[in-house]
């Protein structure tokens, strides 16, 4: 172990680490997100985040990190901590559970109500696409998401009220369709 980073005072959900492996950034249900110095295990930024923060990802050129929360997908920046950006659900109470960046900041944020956001954060491109995943009949939720580096390729996981499940949908963002 290099260093262990102390200061949530619950649960974490989310952790990302810069490219050159510096900074990280993590998030929890205690209503903080903090951005840490690796090297020193120091708390660099703390932000005020209310309610519960899934989910966290610096964005490729590591200028952002974005906070995945209860009905918001917010926007930071590294240094400063300040908001850059914002996207709040219009669609009642859902929670962002997985973001994640592609090579040319393109950024993919699964929601609990079946549908996937995407969009181009270097142009503030809102509101996102939105991508609906199959419903499962058991009533699964989406859990994780990931965009292939090229940006092409958006995989999906699901969750059950029982179980994860064991299948991984694949489709092709340019389409907005599920590989077959």
């Amino acid at each position: 172990i290099v260093t262990t980073l102390k200061g949530h005072k619950n649960m974490v959900f989310g952790v990302a680490v810069s490219a050159d492996g510096h900074t990280a950034v993590t998030s929890g249900i205690d209503g903080t997100v903090r951005v840490w110095n690796t090297d020193s295990g120091h708390e660099k930024i703390l932000v005020r985040s209310p309610g519960w923060n899934y989910c966290v990802a610096i964005s490729p050129d590591g200028k952002e990190f974005v906070v995945g929360g209860t009905g918001y997908v917010r926007a930071f920046d590294l240094t400063t901590g300040k908001e850059t950006w914002r996207y709040k659900s219009s669609r009642g109470e859902i929670y962002f559970k997985s973001v994640n960046f592609d090579r040319a900041n393109h950024l993919a944020c699964a929601a609990t109500n079946g549908a996937v956001y995407v969009w181009d954060t270097s142009k503030r491109e809102l509101p996102p696409r939105e991508f609906i995943a199959r419903r499962k009949p058991d009533g699964g939720v989406l859990q994780a998401c990931c965009l292939s580096r090229d940006g092409k390729i958006l995989a999906l996981s699901t969750k059950t009220n029982y179980a994860a499940s064991s299948e991984i949908e694949l489709w092709d963002v340019d389409r907005n369709e599920l590989l077959r």
